[in-house]
């Protein structure tokens, strides 16, 4: 048996990442795998700058779902669902509560919405909830009456140009917007 020996790796990861090749081959200053990075340009491996604190209030509950909604514009707002309500994160770090528009809000009773966001909208589906949607203008939500068969589906997602959900084994598609 021979004795063991100590290898230097200098610069692991410095050549970027190489998926194609078999890790066997592989100079050691590629990297396999890569998590919680970037890939710059040139096609390297850096890390990530981090997070940036938007205020110093803490918030009280549980967020399970999130989203980056983009407006028409080009601004960003991220919406998210924590304590059986829906939320728009302001730009100066506070939370508005999203209501529903006539006043009469849509039982909540959980938060694992799905956030589907396309064309100027952000379509909210969760297993045994109405279908709501929010359009960027104000706090509020609005349920997603023209729904075909299903108001309430379980899942959803967007491509293609429409919004796709599915209630059981049935899948509904929207119209081209």
């Amino acid at each position: 048996m021979k004795p063991l020996k100590s290898a230097t790796i200098a610069a692991p990861g410095f050549f970027g990442l190489n998926t194609q090749e078999s890790g066997i081959t592989l100079d050691s200053g590629f990297a396999l795998e890569a998590t919680n990075c970037v890939i710059d340009k040139f096609g390297r491996i850096g890390s990530r700058k981090g997070w940036t604190k938007i205020n110093d209030t803490a918030f009280t509950g549980q967020v399970r779902s999130i989203a980056e909604y983009t407006k028409t514009d080009g601004t960003l707002e991220i919406l998210y669902a924590a304590n059986n309500k829906l939320f728009r994160l302001e730009s100066d770090g506070t939370s508005t509560e999203l209501t529903d528009t006539d006043g009469v809000d849509i039982t909540i009773t959980d938060d694992d919405w799905q956030i589907i966001c396309y064309n100027n909208y952000a379509v909210f589906v969760q297993d045994g909830h109405e279908m709501v949607y929010y359009d960027g203008t104000g706090d509020t939500y609005a349920e997603y009456s023209s729904a075909p068969g299903s108001t309430s589906p379980s899942c959803g997602a967007s491509c293609f140009n429409r919004v796709w959900v599915a209630d059981g084994s049935i899948v509904y598609w929207s119209k081209i917007l």
